[in-house]
């Protein structure tokens, strides 16, 4: 039951508290029974992600949509009315509505890119914490 309680992917630590009153007999005995029984509990720590490799794939979405928009803005530099050829007013209506999607991804992969790159500054913070922790210890 105290593994599960205490499992995933943290570390955890327990001070355990007595005193050598003889008052507080009972409390110390079951402090330190539960404190040696928290002792054995071994778990390992497993990353959730790899969000190095995430941020790139999206760095080189964002580029190559950024790219394919780019090659589709003289599209919208055509006004739909001067086409006489129903065709080519619908071609060029169906580009408008392509690069309003594309548009939209792009907004949408940065706001993601952002999101993990906290992530990353985050885990490094942690990172960081957690060695000056251990340097403090040792």
């Amino acid at each position: 039951l105290l593994k599960d309680s205490w499992g995933g992917n943290s570390k955890t630590c327990l001070v355990a508290t007595v005193t050598p009153s003889m008052t507080s007999l009972t409390e110390t005995i079951s402090t330190l029974k539960f404190a040696q029984r928290a002792k054995q509990i071994k778990n390992t720590a497993v990353l959730n992600e790899d969000t190095c490799g995430s941020i790139a794939a999206l760095q080189a979405e964002i580029s190559r949509l950024k790219s394919e928009l780019e090659s589709s803005t003289l599209v919208r530099l055509l006004p739909v009315s001067e086409s006489n050829d129903p065709l080519k007013g619908a071609t060029i209506s169906a580009l408008r509505n392509q690069y309003s999607k594309l548009n939209n991804e792009i907004k949408a992969l940065k706001d993601v890119t952002n999101k993990r790159a906290s992530q990353v500054q985050s885990l490094k913070r942690k990172l960081q914490q957690e060695t000056m922790m251990r340097k403090v210890k040792e």
